[in-house]
């Protein structure tokens, strides 16, 4: 991995006492930890996890991501300051750095899209546990969330606790460990009751009824529509069909 070189000896954040290299490595081998034993941080969901990596191919691909997940790092370091890199800008440069490695080594379109997966989203994690710390972390904040990554979310939180436990306690930029566990056991839980059930369920109303019942032409105001009724059944103010039409008519005018 000639990509790992430069990280070494490049501290991304002022005050590290690791290198970009050595977090990666320490994260690698945090991972590989929480696969063999994930009730040492992850006990509420423990036996997700196991069932989550029972394939060997999984468990490989989750440790791709653990070992790279940090080297866009050290060109932000280089180039520019990280804290002046945008989160998008930083997942989208770092997902196209991981293609080209993934492409090197042959990987499929899916593996890699996995992976990737895992190093664009493993961030926002901390930004959802900084909300459950301050009490804003509502349905409306991890559906989206959830239903993109659905049970590799599981795979997140285990690169992102990884991550955690490599920078060390003293680190107290980012959430820690306890506090992300406890955000992976929360938010799969709301995945599981609140928000499976409905992404899986046929939808109260669909983008036929908006054609044959509101006259509406097909178009983004679509996506829009459907994706606010989802949330509304996930936060419970929907329940039946009728309900679900009528809010339709009311959100139209």
């Amino acid at each position: 991995f000639p990509e790992l070189a430069p990280a070494r000896g490049i501290p991304c954040q002022p005050g590290d006492q690791l290198d970009v290299l050595d977090h990666s490595v320490r994260t690698y081998q945090a991972v590989e930890d929480l696969i063999s034993d994930p009730g040492s941080h992850l006990q509420p969901i423990a036996g997700a996890v196991v069932e989550y990596f029972r394939t060997e191919e999984r468990q490989a691909l989750v440790k791709w991501a653990a070992l790279l997940h940090a080297i866009w790092e050290t060109v932000a370091c280089q180039e520019v300051p990280l804290e002046h890199v945008t989160a998008l800008q930083y997942a989208e440069e770092h997902a196209q750095q991981w293609e080209q490695i993934g492409s090197r080594f042959k990987l499929s379109h899916k593996q890699i899209d996995y992976v990737k997966t895992l190093i664009v989203h493993y961030r926002p994690t901390f930004q959802l546990a900084i909300l459950e710390a301050q009490g804003h972390l509502t349905l409306r904040s991890v559906h989206r969330w959830c239903k993109e990554l659905e049970d590799s979310m599981l795979g997140v939180f285990v690169l992102a606790i990884g991550h955690a436990l490599a920078r060390g306690q003293g680190h107290t930029s980012e959430p820690g460990v306890t506090t992300l566990a406890q955000l992976a056991a929360r938010v799969w839980d709301i995945y599981r009751r609140r928000i499976l059930p409905v992404i899986t369920a046929p939808g109260l109303v669909t983008g036929h009824d908006l054609q044959q019942i509101f006259h509406l032409t097909p178009g983004p105001c679509f996506k829009a529509l459907l994706d606010e009724l989802e949330v509304a059944q996930v936060e419970g103010r929907i329940r039946t069909r009728t309900e679900a039409l009528q809010w339709v008519a009311a959100q139209l005018g």
